[in-house]
């Protein structure tokens, strides 16, 4: 179950980011290849493409041009969280002890600079779920830390046991990384403030949100007139020529006007070692699979809707 988390590890970006006092109005730059190479010699290509969005270096001619946070989330713009990132003082404390609280691993050798944008971290979909559930609710400790989980789990005969006990140690935890998020959010309120309102922009279509194309009926202030909705796509780069995608990732959380709370994962992979996804694959498209999941949730539809 624990794997690379891709992009969306990116969401400890934007905690760490409106926790030193960002808006999604600030403006990032982005860090030039020439920085990255030398000052983190061990990155290389993969550190300048993103499947799910864009760098900056091929979207724009000049590399010097200000981007606003909303937008360089929205888009998973590695350069410009990079950047953004190298700024903060004593960075790699506060991220060490973030990537602890929410139940992932950081890589040997951690640069958070570098290891947060492209998701060089690795976790659980339970761990991953918890953070979101923590963000969704960070103000009643406990209580959005038991989400309803769709298990589509079918264990083979005579396996109902093993299987139970997996899922009741995925459950456990999840229910602990939400509680430390929760602990977190709550002591972090700005941080909590500004994710909400970055995260919201993946799936707005008017800003390039990278699950807009499937999930953007589910955006706040969209046809669903959802209180808020939040999600992160990521994927997992195999390696070697052609940027193979080895992994996709997309993950969120939203609420409903009478109430209702969700948080999804969803993670899509080759079972064998050597097999990818091909170059072309992307979080976003785990929205194809996923909308009609949401769409067949209890409440989701607006108060007053007609049949």
């Amino acid at each position: 179950d624990v794997r690379e988390i891709g992009s969306v590890g990116k969401v400890l970006a934007a905690l760490l980011a409106g926790d030193a006092g960002d808006g999604p109005h600030t403006r990032y730059y982005r860090l030039h290849r020439e920085r990255i190479v030398g000052r983190y010699p061990y990155q290389h290509r993969e550190a300048f493409r993103n499947a799910d969005g864009f760098t900056g270096v091929a979207s724009r001619k000049d590399p010097r041009a200000p981007i606003e946070a909303r937008l360089a989330f929205a888009h998973s713009d590695n350069l410009a969280l990079m950047e953004r990132l190298s700024r903060i003082p004593r960075l790699l404390p506060a991220a060490t002890a973030l990537v602890t609280a929410f139940g992932w691993h950081p890589p040997p050798d951690f640069e958070p600079v570098v290891d947060i944008p492209l998701g060089r971290l690795h976790g659980a979909p339970q761990t991953v779920q918890g953070l979101f559930a923590a963000l969704a609710d960070p103000d009643h400790l406990g209580v959005a830390c038991r989400p309803t989980v769709l298990e589509t789990v079918e264990p083979r005969p005579g396996r109902e046991p093993v299987v139970q006990r997996a899922l009741a140690r995925r459950r456990r935890a999840r229910r602990r990384v939400c509680a430390r998020a929760q602990a977190w959010l709550q002591a972090h309120p700005a941080a909590r403030a500004f994710a909400m309102k970055v995260l919201s922009g993946v799936l707005d279509p008017s800003l390039g949100g990278t699950a807009a194309r499937y999930l953007a009926s589910f955006r706040a202030g969209g046809p669903r007139h959802l209180r808020y909705s939040i999600a992160k796509t990521g994927t997992v780069n195999a390696g070697g020529p052609g940027h193979a995608v080895r992994w996709v990732w997309l993950a969120g959380a939203l609420e409903t006007e009478d109430g209702h709370r969700y948080t999804y994962v969803a993670q899509a992979g080759p079972l064998g070692q050597r097999e990818t996804l091909g170059p072309h694959a992307a979080g976003g498209q785990l929205g194809a699979l996923l909308l009609p999941v949401l769409k067949s949730l209890p409440g989701i539809e607006p108060v007053g809707a007609k049949p």
